[in-house]
């Protein structure tokens, strides 16, 4: 025999998974708390009534944190540039080793400073003078073949004559 309690938490739960199938694009956001049968959002850690169905479209409709979050969470921040990795201090920030900026961690703050007129400015610099360092090694052992080769052809005459 099960208690009002038990009862109640059983409705809700099916009311919570009734809601989640009417919002598939959601449901991977959520899960069902089976304790006591809410939803609980797996981005944010609000917990929400599923007696309240307008409740839960007003929150993923237009709550910002729930916005901002769902915007990011496909997002790879770890391997997106060896030059933007995790502030070291600020746990909502990335910085930017290239130009040494600290930039939001959000996907668009990131997409808007990776293509940005700065960073883009100094990677190119860095590519020229990574250029630049790779033409003076490849003329340096240009030379030394030639130095070789030379040096082959002198010892080559000497023994001719």
């Amino acid at each position: 025999e099960t208690s009002h309690w038990q009862q109640k938490v059983k409705a809700r739960s099916d009311l919570a998974q009734d809601l989640l199938d009417k919002n598939p694009d959601h449901a991977a956001n959520f899960e069902i708390v089976k304790e006591y049968g809410k939803l609980k959002c797996t981005l944010t850690g609000h917990e929400l009534n599923p007696e309240r169905p307008s409740e839960f479209k007003e929150y993923v409709e237009s709550n910002q944190k729930y916005q901002t979050a769902a915007q990011n969470s496909g997002f790879n921040f770890d391997g997106f540039s060896r030059f933007i990795v995790p502030h070291k201090r600020v746990t909502t920030k990335m910085f930017c080793h290239l130009t040494k900026t600290a930039l939001n961690r959000s996907k668009n703050d990131v997409m808007l400073h990776y293509n940005g007129r700065a960073f883009v400015k100094k990677m190119y610099t860095m590519w020229k003078r990574a250029m630049l360092k790779a033409k003076q090694k490849l003329a340096f052992s240009i030379s030394l073949v030639r130095r070789k080769n030379l040096g082959m052809r002198i010892k080559a005459k000497h023994r001719d004559q």
